[in-house]
């Protein structure tokens, strides 16, 4: 295992502060992206699920920043405030995981998506009273997936192994979507904090 930075040893001692903190009700886990996910968990005090919910990311098509006149979709920030903001009481009891976004320079335009998708998630989580590394997380989809989806390989086959295991986990959901992922990130959590 490599050496951890004092830097990333702070964020994960963070990290289990929030953890084992007893007075986390809400988890909000965010498929990072224009196609992704919210997942919203409300708990008991014992961390069971007493309500589950997941929304597509609200979207917008805008102008393109380029030459050619073209739309393009990006994240609606106000509408994402309000979703997140009617789940949730207060900053002490919530918590939220925010999936890194892909950036890969052969997948420009995706990763060039995946990167503004990211900034205005921060911003508006930032906006509302979120800090980072204190009440709302950026992970690695590894996290989860080697937890809820092992040995799942593939972009295609974990999109369908994550709506197979969601739909699993939270059969009554109204959502037609490819995946389950932000209810999957949010539901990781909640695993963890019952270790």
């Amino acid at each position: 295992m490599p050496k951890q930075t004092k830097k990333e040893q702070s964020r994960i001692a963070n990290w289990y502060d929030i953890i084992s903190n007893n007075k986390v009700r809400h988890i909000v886990g965010i498929d990072n992206g224009v196609t992704g996910t919210i997942g919203l968990l409300h708990l008991s005090e014992r961390l069971t699920v007493l309500q589950y919910g997941i929304v597509k990311t609200p979207t917008m098509y805008t102008d393109a920043i380029s030459k050619k006149r073209v739309k393009t979709k990006r994240i609606e920030p106000l509408l994402l405030e309000a979703i997140i903001s009617s789940n949730m009481n207060t900053l002490d009891d919530t918590v939220v995981l925010l999936e890194r976004p892909l950036l890969n320079p052969r997948m420009f335009w995706t990763s060039i998506s995946a990167a503004k998708s990211m900034e205005v998630t921060q911003t508006v989580l930032e906006m509302l009273g979120f800090k980072i590394n204190l009440n709302y997380f950026v992970i690695d989809s590894r996290d989860w997936q080697s937890v809820l989806l092992p040995g799942v390989k593939g972009s295609d086959n974990l999109k369908v192994e994550s709506w197979r295991i969601g739909t699993q986990l939270f059969p009554n959901n109204s959502l037609k979507h490819t995946d389950m992922d932000g209810l999957l990130i949010a539901e990781w959590l909640r695993k963890e904090m019952c270790k």
